[in-house]
């Protein structure tokens, strides 16, 4: 081109275009003194590129100032930049909403699976709670049956065992009515008569513990131990007041029985 070659073309336009986009920067900042920088130093270049009087050198050099100055290819970027973004964003748009209905349509499921599973829940619970009200009522139910028929057994053996304790004082008091010596009045009477020999007194005792004369002192103590103990207030207790008057006038002969016998072994 114009009696340069290639090479030339190449190295100085590149150099050309080098040096005008650093005008560029300096102008760029609005620095006054940069500017001023920028005129004397790169201005006698763009003398010279004049002076080259080639059209390709100059309009490297002005692309470059431009490219310094300002992204004079964005400028023209702008529009398709923005159309660029235009459609990411429309496609970042889509993206967000057919992201935002399978998130709800999956919360969505999941809360009905989860109100499911609570329901079922809920079902089981009821179903075992009813079951335990029921076993635990029926325990209830057999543990008070069980009570009833151990309180009717029992009782029932307290009254036979009181009906036998009424027979068998009945029997022991018809066993003393019918003695030779009368009553338990007539013994006490009997006792208290000083008419009636210590001798006489003394085996009228022996008979009233059930034991004949001869035996030591500790072997009535005995006896009248035992004796006293089955007409023991324990022993007639629920009984009636006719037995209970008896079981008191026998434990007062037999104390007296034995007063006798330890007077009469002490002379």
């Amino acid at each position: 081109m114009l009696g340069i070659n290639i090479t030339e073309l190449i190295v100085l336009g590149t150099f050309i275009f080098s040096l005008g986009m650093i005008f560029g920067r300096l102008v760029r900042g609005l620095n006054p003194w940069k500017m001023l920088l920028a005129v004397l130093i790169f201005g006698p270049f763009y003398l010279y590129v004049d002076e080259l009087d080639n059209v390709i050198y100059t309009a490297l050099y002005g692309v470059g100032f431009l490219a310094g100055l300002g992204n004079v290819f964005g400028w023209i970027m702008i529009p398709f930049t923005e159309i660029k973004m235009g459609w990411q964003l429309s496609r970042a748009k889509a993206r967000a909403n057919t992201r935002r209905r399978d998130e709800f349509s999956q919360a969505e499921e999941n809360l009905y699976r989860q109100k499911e599973d609570i329901e079922q829940e809920l079902h089981r619970q009821k179903a075992n709670h009813d079951e335990e009200v029921f076993r635990r009522a029926k325990q209830a139910g057999d543990k008070l049956a069980r009570e009833k028929l151990e309180a009717e057994e029992y009782l029932r053996k307290q009254a036979d065992d009181l009906n036998q304790r009424e027979e068998a004082f009945r029997k022991q008091q018809e066993q003393f009515n019918n003695q030779s010596y009368g009553n338990n009045v007539d013994d006490f009477s009997w006792f208290s008569d000083r008419s009636v020999s210590n001798h006489k007194k003394f085996e009228r005792a022996c008979e009233i513990l059930g034991m004949g004369p001869g035996k030591d002192i500790k072997e009535y103590k005995k006896k009248r131990k035992i004796l006293v103990s089955q007409y023991h207030s324990d022993k007639v207790e629920g009984c009636s007041e006719a037995i209970k008057k008896y079981a008191k006038e026998q434990t007062q002969l037999l104390n007296v029985a034995m007063d006798v016998i330890e007077n009469h072994l002490k002379i």
